[in-house]
């Protein structure tokens, strides 16, 4: 099985973790392509290939995955880690608004389906969800989606 990781500086971790255990899952291969910050930004659909608009991201690409682009039709898995998705977005909104079941002194109280609406709002406006669609619009694949801690 081959995986793709895509994502920002959060990926070196689990590039790092995945060297001290590769040997014992024979029968998978990971290759991670990774670029700081919001570099990642700078994807596009090509088919079923993610290429660099900038000649910043390609050189990243090539540094930490071998090639100028991803070709997604090359592996068995995607999945995204990083990139501004995050569960302290759910934290950040349930620290300032609190369930109306939930109620304390601290915080405005929200219905659930306001606190879900708020949320949803926050992580879907994360890089990590945009490249997430563009995989899916451009190659009909559902990438796995890892939380940056």
């Amino acid at each position: 099985m081959k995986i793709c990781v895509i994502g920002n500086s959060h990926v070196a971790a689990l590039k790092l973790g995945w060297k001290r255990i590769r040997s014992d899952w024979t029968g998978v291969a990971m290759h991670f392509f990774a670029a700081p910050a919001t570099e990642m930004n700078a994807l596009s659909a090509n088919g079923p290939s993610l290429e660099p608009t900038t000649e910043n991201l390609r050189r990243y690409l090539m540094l930490t995955g071998g090639a100028g682009m991803i070709d997604l039709s090359a592996f068995d898995m995607v999945a995204l880690h990083g990139m501004a998705f995050s569960n302290r977005f759910v934290r950040s909104v349930y620290h300032r608004y609190r369930l109306i079941e939930h109620a304390d002194r601290r915080g405005f109280l929200i219905s659930r389906d306001t606190f879900v609406e708020a949320v949803k709002g926050l992580l879907c406006s994360s890089m990590c969800w945009r490249i997430h669609e563009l995989i899916i619009a451009s190659s009909g694949r559902m990438p796995a989606i890892i939380c940056q801690p």
